[in-house]
């Protein structure tokens, strides 16, 4: 089964991370029309992307949900915002490098923040839904585009559908596979590197003690 979309957005961004969300809400803030899609129609449960800057946070009290960002973060306000690095295996030898960021608090508008990106992906979204400029695509994966002079169109598909939307401009927020980077023929120089870094999420009750 196929759809036909008839409407000329100003801008059809591609990915729906906390980039092309933010960009969704900046430019809907603005008047422009949105039109995002985004191939996951939940927020992926990954724990990346957690630490939120004081300038960070100054973005999100203009877009209207620094208080539902700081209402998300899943860590208590008595304890600190930072890391622990570990050497060799997870039950080595550590130290804790907490990142001091209070140092520069007095060049900004508010404080920095800590939470996992797809808690900061729900506030995004919740607001994107606000804004009746905006309209969204979850769910939908895009395949290609096409562009003319004055526009640039991209097809969609999700399960036995497809989608054609055109827009005056495109954007690709769709991260370091990008199919936009690679239609437009942007190239990306990537390089190999022996680094590891593990991503988890758990719950201590005696940890803060150590």
């Amino acid at each position: 089964m196929t759809g036909q979309n008839e409407d000329i957005f100003d801008v059809v961004i591609v990915g729906g991370g906390p980039v092309g969300l933010a960009l969704a809400i900046d430019l809907g803030q603005r008047g422009r029309s949105v039109c995002l899609i985004e191939r996951y129609p939940e927020p992926v449960l990954i724990p990346k992307g957690q630490n939120l800057t004081q300038r960070t946070m100054e973005h999100f009290l203009a877009w209207g949900v620094e208080p539902e960002i700081r209402a998300a973060c899943p860590i208590p306000k008595s304890y600190g915002i930072g890391g622990m690095t570990a050497y060799g295996t997870l039950l080595s030898g550590y130290h804790y490098d907490w990142l001091k960021r209070q140092l520069v608090r007095p060049y900004y508008s508010t404080d920095n923040e800590r939470l996992p990106q797809y808690d900061t992906e729900r506030v995004l979204r919740a607001r994107v839904e606000e804004l009746d400029t905006v309209q969204t695509r979850y769910g939908w994966r895009v395949t290609g585009l096409e562009q003319t002079e004055n526009s640039v169109t991209v097809t969609a598909t999700a399960v036995e559908s497809s989608l054609q939307i055109a827009g005056r401009y495109v954007v690709g927020c769709d991260g370091s596979r990008s199919v936009i980077r690679d239609a437009a023929g942007i190239s990306e120089t990537r390089r190999d590197h022996d680094k590891l870094m593990v991503l988890l999420v758990f719950k201590s009750e005696e940890l803060h003690e150590l």
